[in-house]
């Protein structure tokens, strides 16, 4: 599963997050650093800017973003009276501090990480416990390179208690990471192919199928 995920987010992790042994970098000039690379790549295509979003519009994209949804009428208010010039900074950190902000990149991660949910039979029951991973993950404030990186270094599934009875095969996975989870798997083989059941305890049973590589 680990290794579905999107190598270029792998990536954009590893070039924007420290490492997990260095200092957080600080957010001002990290942001100052990446607008010198946008302008720099602006001029270099001759592209002209948009006007500075008003209020209205920033705050409305910055719900969007972040939260999933628009500011209630009362949040909205809230932030056009306030007259700090560094209210827009302050409600990006009090979204990025909020349960909302969460639970949206919650399940913006796992559709990006884990898109074989939505289509898949085969993985779907992993959908709600990555999102509780997920959700952990991000209540801690971790990094993402800290993220991607146990993801594609989890430990080996471990097999055990395989039986095999002429084309009828039975066997159990344990996996860990990122969650404790125990597969239960009854298939028969039939040439090159082998299809049958795979069950996860009260979440009940689901249909896999596979070929020899």
């Amino acid at each position: 599963m680990a290794r579905q995920i999107r190598w270029e987010l792998g990536l954009l992790a590893w070039l924007l997050c420290s490492a997990a042994s260095a200092a957080p970098p600080d957010p001002v000039a990290l942001a100052q650093r990446i607008d010198t690379h946008i302008e720099a790549g602006r001029k270099a295509n001759g592209v002209t800017p948009a006007p500075r979003a008003g209020d209205p519009e920033f705050l409305r994209r910055l719900y969007l973003d972040l939260a999933g949804h628009i500011p209630r009428v009362y949040e909205a208010r809230e932030f056009l009276d306030d007259q700090r010039p560094d209210k827009r900074s302050r409600e990006i950190d009090k979204l990025l501090d909020g349960a909302g902000y969460v639970s949206h990149f919650s399940t913006v991660w796992r559709r990006e990480w884990l898109p074989q949910v939505g289509a898949d039979p085969q993985v779907q029951f992993l959908g709600p416990q990555f999102e509780i991973w997920l959700k952990k993950q991000l209540q801690a404030n971790a990094p993402y390179d800290k993220m991607v990186r146990d993801m594609i270094t989890a430990p080996p599934y471990g097999y055990f208690d395989g039986t095999a009875n002429g084309d009828d095969l039975a066997w159990k996975v344990s996996i860990t990471n990122p969650m404790p989870l125990t597969l239960e798997f009854t298939g028969k083989v039939s040439g090159d192919s082998i299809s049958g059941e795979m069950g996860i305890g009260p979440m009940g049973s689901f249909p896999f199928t596979g070929k020899r590589a």
